[in-house]
């Protein structure tokens, strides 16, 4: 079975699976590392923000002591980030007492004194941090941070996260395509065995190996199909048998279908008119029997469909193949219709039309008449001639049935088929032509 490959069953149900699939993996691959990267710059930030209260722990305890190198200490903890971008102090009348600026921006001291302890904004982290010491205020310590770290990090997640999502979607796809082998492999070969069993091709047993759902459609199609070829053959003998059995009926049969086409005929029309089964049959009957010179009322009560028994046409001879007849063709029609099983009817009209060669019968029957006539013909003739005739015992002349008297030459001639030839007999020459008969 030559099954085109996008309708197949096996890449309907594989992707129908992964059109549920799919999705779902895509959205872990969304949304995974969405929430991991999250997770990893809330970490970040509060590694940042342990970096900014180590930073100003150092600077109270230097500020309040003005013991400079912890002041020194404290920004030097704050420095190793390579991501710092810049340093603000300020002190409690938020006058700025060291600034260290990396960036070719100088920072908006006005928006900075409004931040809030940790802010993202942009490309930079800003922060904010009290300096205390032992309850009191001394100042104010502003970190930022660039988010270069984070970006980097989030974009190697992500990555890395594609690759898993297309690999793992690869690898889903291929399960999905062994796993949908599997359970429709049994019903793909199901599918060729009908196909090859309904093209009259040889059927042989699908193996069963399962005993679940699947083995049981196997096994029922199994014994389905063994049931069915045996019908099939046991219809093909019977067919055998029909067709056999009309190419010994001497009469000619032609079987018409509801559109007048002539659907099949047996061996006896072709031997009739001397014709092919392929030059009639699925042509149409009016065309049929037009070309072979059928009375035009004849076709007509045919094309009408009423049933008719014995109907007699004459064919002239010129439509008659030769050797056949050598005048015109007698056939006795009749048209019935075809009775079948009311459950397989598909509700279309089947006619059978008979012919009977009858010429040889009717000639010799016309022969019988005519030779019945002459015998009565004669018959009268001859018990006319043997019956009592009334005769003149003088002048000869016999008196008919109407009561005339005819001569006798006259009456004979009439009633057989005798002629006469008049002379004389030597008496009677003696006896009016003495001399004539003396010399």
């Amino acid at each position: 079975m030559r099954t085109h490959f996008l309708y197949s069953i096996r890449t309907k149900f594989t992707g129908f699976s992964l059109l549920i699939v799919v999705p779902v993996l895509f959205f872990f691959m969304i949304y995974y590392p969405d929430q991991l990267s999250g997770i990893f710059e809330q970490a970040l930030l509060e590694r940042y923000q342990e970096q900014a209260k180590a930073a100003s722990f150092g600077l109270a305890v230097g500020i309040s002591t003005e013991n400079y190198n912890l002041i020194g200490e404290g920004v030097a903890q704050v420095k190793k980030n390579k991501e710092l971008l810049y340093i603000i102090i300020l002190d409690t009348m938020n006058e700025v007492i060291a600034l260290n600026n990396r960036t070719n921006q100088q920072p908006d001291m006005a928006s900075l004194r409004n931040l809030p302890r940790i802010q993202v904004e942009s490309s930079i982290v800003h922060m904010r941090q009290p300096i205390v010491f032992e309850g009191k205020s001394l100042g104010e310590l502003f970190l930022g941070f660039s988010t270069n770290e984070i970006d980097v990090q989030l974009a190697e997640m992500r990555r890395l996260s594609y690759v898993i999502g297309s690999f793992c979607m690869i690898l889903i796809s291929l399960l999905i395509w062994i796993m949908t082998s599997k359970l429709t492999g049994p019903l793909v070969t199901i599918a060729r065995a009908a196909v090859n069993f309904s093209k009259d091709e040889k059927y042989e047993t699908i193996e069963v190996n399962t005993n679940d759902e699947i083995g049981d459609l196997t096994r029922s199609f199994n014994t389905m199909v063994k049931r069915l070829n045996d019908k099939k053959i046991a219809l093909l003998e019977s067919k055998r048998f029909s067709e056999d059995l009309l190419a010994t009926i001497p009469s000619a049969l032609l079987t018409i279908d509801d559109s007048f086409r002539v659907v099949s005929v047996n061996n006896s029309f072709c031997r009739l008119f001397q014709v092919l089964p392929d030059a009639v049959e699925g042509f149409f009957l009016q065309q049929i029997l037009e070309n072979r010179n059928f009375p035009h009322e004849i076709i007509q009560s045919i094309l009408y469909g009423k049933e008719f028994y014995d109907v007699e046409i004459r064919i002239p001879a010129k439509d008659v193949p030769i050797g056949i007849h050598q005048d015109d063709m007698i056939l006795q029609l009749s048209l019935t219709g075809i009775i079948r099983n009311s459950d397989l009817s598909d509700g279309s009209k089947t006619m059978l039309l008979i012919l009977d060669d009858i010429t040889s019968n009717k000639r010799a029957e016309e022969e019988r008449i005519r030779l019945i006539q002459e015998l009565q013909v004669s018959t009268i003739k001859v018990k006319t001639l043997s019956g009592l005739l009334p005769i003149c015992a003088s002048c000869k002349k016999i008196r008919d049935d109407k009561g005339s008297w005819n001569v006798l030459e006259q009456y004979i001639h009439d009633h057989s088929e005798a002629k006469f030839s008049h002379g004389l007999c030597p008496e009677c020459a003696q006896r009016y032509f003495p001399d004539a008969a003396s010399k």
